[in-house]
């Protein structure tokens, strides 16, 4: 994959691209995108309506609460379940019981299930319930990292829009594959910054920039879509950020809502102690999945993917449990958890672990203490 600097300064050429990561040069069958998270919940909606659309009875179609949290979470064994009873063998069988509750906190509704999966990020509701369950298991081990912390919110440009390069050459035409970072002619640790634009697909999408500072940046004390948008205008004189009367790129209605938002910010990386919680039985369970289990700054681009591959060995896992014909084999829905928990949770704590040390300084952190650790950490990675 190639990336592009842009200097702030207009006097000075934009460079040739050049390598960002092994893999992606000019390949086309090597080209990597990012998908803004408005559309991957697109697409997960869709699939929703689509398997609705296959399941003609009730049972096995999706149903979406909105605007309600999870409040309690019990899972209660056979022993304590009198009104629940398998009709093909009269026993009792456990399961668990959710409590969720609406906002506004008027109303809650009791949801009973043999399996409940806990997608819900990494301040969860229900790994905290669990926790209150079983006595602190499902607390936190937290690692130190340079880049939590760091507060970023994100500035829609147009798609495929032209940089101007210096006077009597070609403007740079940005290509949807590849990366670019947009240097600001600022000095100083509260007001240098930088624009990054990843990889995207789709011509109709807007160009998602991040901005990512450190939380005493200069731009989180600016609410007012105007004076944000001088402010970028003064720094980056190179961008066609003037008004939008004037030709600006950027609407009016985009600087006052990138003025307003208040973002969000990076967090300490850490890892749940444990992934799953049975029944005495082993008949029902929950199990976490995603930010619910571990969660890091994005210095890898692993936090989506490493929740879809807890979702696949989960989904993997059960299906193999359901699927076997052979009863000596054959395991519980609660041993079934245990086996996700031994295959994810160790891959879990060293991707939690890793992001801590690698590439926390990515994000070019203003300051003589950071500037200096950053200079350190290359030096001691090129001595190892």
């Amino acid at each position: 994959m190639l990336i592009t600097r842009i200097p702030g300064d207009p006097s000075k050429p934009i460079p040739t691209p050049v390598i960002a990561m092994a893999g992606g040069v000019e390949k086309r069958d090597s080209d990597s995108y990012w998908i803004p998270r408005n559309e991957l919940i697109a697409i997960f909606l869709e699939e929703i309506e689509e398997r609705n659309k296959r399941n003609v009875t009730d049972q096995g179609r999706i149903h979406i609460v909105m605007g309600s949290d999870v409040t309690q979470v019990r899972i209660i064994d056979s022993q304590q379940n009198a009104n629940n009873i398998d009709v093909n063998n009269e026993n009792r069988h456990s399961l668990v019981e959710v409590t969720s509750n609406v906002f506004d906190g008027e109303k809650e509704n009791t949801y009973e299930a043999k399996i409940v999966i806990g997608a819900d990020g990494f301040n969860s509701n229900v790994r905290s319930r669990l926790s209150q369950i079983d006595g602190g298991k499902f607390g936190v081990k937290r690692y130190k990292s340079p880049a939590a912390g760091l507060r970023y919110k994100v500035l829609q440009m147009p798609y495929g829009m032209n940089v101007p390069n210096i006077t009597g050459t070609v403007p740079l035409t940005m290509r949807g594959d590849s990366l670019y970072s947009f240097l600001s002619v600022n000095k100083g640790a509260k007001n240098e910054i930088r624009m990054g634009c990843l990889p995207l697909k789709d011509p109709k999408s807007p160009r998602s920039t991040n901005i990512i500072t450190k939380p005493n940046h200069a731009i989180w004390d600016i609410t007012d879509g105007e004076e944000m948008r001088k402010w970028f205008q003064k720094s980056f004189p190179r961008m066609s950020f003037q008004h939008e009367s004037e030709g600006g790129i950027i609407s009016s209605a985009e600087w006052s809502r990138f003025a307003s938002a208040k973002g969000g910010a990076f967090p300490s990386p850490g890892v749940s102690l444990n992934m799953q919680l049975s029944s005495n039985d082993e008949t029902c369970g929950v199990a976490l999945v995603g930010d619910a289990v571990h969660v890091f700054p994005p210095d890898l681009g692993q936090g989506v993917n490493s929740a879809l591959q807890d979702v696949l060995v989960l989904n993997q896992t059960i299906i193999r449990n359901g699927s076997s014909q052979d009863k000596s084999t054959k395991l519980t829905l609660g041993l079934a958890l245990k086996q996700y928990e031994r295959d994810r949770l160790p891959e879990a704590k060293a991707l939690v672990k890793l992001n801590s040390h690698v590439g926390p300084y990515q994000y070019k952190q203003t300051g003589l203490v950071d500037t200096t650790k950053a200079k350190l950490k290359v030096l001691n990675i090129l001595f190892k």
